[in-house]
Parts: C-alpha cells; sequence; structure tokens
C-alpha cells in the first residue's frame, strides 16, 4: 500500500482506516504496522496518529494507556472532538459513568460537541449506569426538548422518565411527577398519533390509572376521560394495523389488567 503508484496523499488516509479495520477485526500484526509506518511519515506525536494508537489501546482494553493518549492530545487540540468523544468511549467501557457524563458536560461546556449529541449521550449515560440518575436524565432531555419542542420522541422519553420518578418519590411529590408524565405522554401524542407511537397512548393509560386514586374532584373527572380515551385509542390503534393481538389488546385492556 504505501508504495501503490497512483494514489498521492490519498493512500495515507486509506492506511488509517486499514489500520482501524484491523483493530475491529483482531489483526494486530498489521495495525501495528500501519500505525508505524504513518507515524514515521507524519511523526508520533501528532493528534490523528495519537488518536490511532489510543484507539488501539481499546481494541486491546488497556483502558489507562488509552486515556493517557487522548488526555494529552485534548491538552495540546482541546477542541478535537473525535477523540473527546474517543475518551468518552473509554470511560463508558471502564463503567465511569459519572466521569463520562462530566467529560460530555465539559464538552459541552467548550462547545466542541453540538448540543443535541451531547445532551442525548449524558441523558443516555444517566439512564445506563447501574443506578439510574433520574434528575440528571431529566434535565438533559429537557435541553433536547427546547432545541426540538415537536420532536415526539424527546417528549415520550421525557414522560418515560418522570414516571420512574414518580415510582422512587415520596407521596407530596409523586403526584407533580405524574401528573407531568401525563402531560408530556399527551404532547407526544399530540405531535404523533400514529401507530407508531402506541407507546405513548400505553403510558398515558398507565400513568392516567396510576393517577386516579389520588386525585379527587375535577381533576378526577378529568383523569377519567384522558382514560377512557386512551383506552378507546390503543383499541383502535390495534384494529387497524390488523394486529394477531388486537382481541388480546382488547380483552385485556376490558378487564382493566394493563
Amino acid at each position: 500500500l504505501v508504495n501503490a503508484s497512483g494514489l498521492g496523499a490519498e493512500k495515507w488516509a486509506i492506511m488509517e482506516q486499514v489500520a482501524v479495520a484491523c483493530m475491529d477485526v483482531g489483526n494486530d500484526k498489521l495495525a501495528v504496522k500501519c500505525i508505524n509506518i504513518l507515524s514515521h511519515k507524519f511523526g508520533s506525536e501528532g493528534k490523528r496518529v495519537s488518536r490511532l494508537r489510543g484507539m488501539f489501546y481499546e481494541s486491546k482494553e488497556q483502558y489507562t494507556e488509552a486515556l493517557q493518549t487522548y488526555n494529552k492530545v485534548l491538552k495540546e487540540h482541546p477542541t478535537d472532538k473525535l477523540t473527546a468523544w474517543r475518551k468518552v468511549a473509554v470511560l463508558k467501557a471502564k463503567g465511569s459513568y459519572d466521569e463520562a457524563a462530566a467529560a460530555i458536560k465539559d464538552h459541552l461546556q467548550k462547545l466542541h460537541i453540538t448540543a443535541e449529541e451531547g445532551y442525548l449521550e449524558l441523558m443516555n449515560l444517566a439512564l445506563g449506569g447501574e443506578k439510574a440518575d433520574y434528575s440528571c436524565a431529566a434535565t438533559s432531555c429537557e435541553e433536547l426538548i427546547l432545541q426540538d419542542p415537536s420532536n415526539y420522541a424527546w417528549l415520550l422519553v421525557y414522560a418515560e422518565i418522570q414516571y420512574s420518578i414518580a415510582a422512587q418519590a415520596t407521596p407530596a411529590d409523586k403526584k407533580t411527577a405524574l401528573l407531568l408524565a401525563r402531560k408530556y405522554y399527551s404532547e407526544s401524542i399530540l405531535n404523533n398519533d400514529s401507530t407508531n407511537n402506541s407507546r405513548a397512548v400505553w403510558g398515558l393509560r398507565q400513568t392516567a390509572r396510576t393517577l386516579d386514586p389520588i386525585l379527587s374532584g375535577p381533576e378526577k373527572k378529568e383523569n377519567a376521560e384522558l382514560l377512557a380515551w386512551a383506552t378507546t385509542r390503543l383499541t383502535s390503534l390495534y384494529k387497524k394495523v390488523q394486529s394477531p393481538h388486537s382481541d388480546l389488546t382488547k380483552a385485556v385492556l376490558a378487564n382493566g389488567t394493563a
């Protein structure tokens, strides 16, 4: 490849891709050879060669060495977005979710990454750890909604986060979280009432059922109307798509077991 004619400078970019491919398939010998050739050509301290070396460490699960390499690159090139994401990937692989979240927040503050991808990753981290951080997840999802208020998926996720918060809340806070969940399930449905958003209708129905015992007066009446609407809507949605489970769904909804 090094002596390939007609490729010109493009051969170096191809060699970089070959190195990454070799890491993916476990061909360490060829990956190291490519990295060494690139180091000889461009210097061993360049950010792209250093990033490749860090990725090789990652592929061998040598996370300490990978982090040292990425930190060194970021110290000299603090706006290097690709290396910043590699660092986050290493921290996640190590199970260091708090450190990964802190790294993302740092990049967001410095505008190294777009707000949407940063808050999405932060939300996923908050929900994916051994113990979910629903407060952090909710804040991140709120930022996503601010950027795209009509995105039914973000509205749905926020509703689900609030429902999860309610499950762990004190009685005094439970009602507030459930009402928020109900509101955002409804908003999600208003922005997409098609069959591919039936999850939001299920969520609305379950939230309304959970709220029913703790409401009274006009609030209870409004909630009962939403519960009835969600039940009817689910029956209609399953019938519309001619689902083989439509009869079962209708029976389950009629018995109030879901």
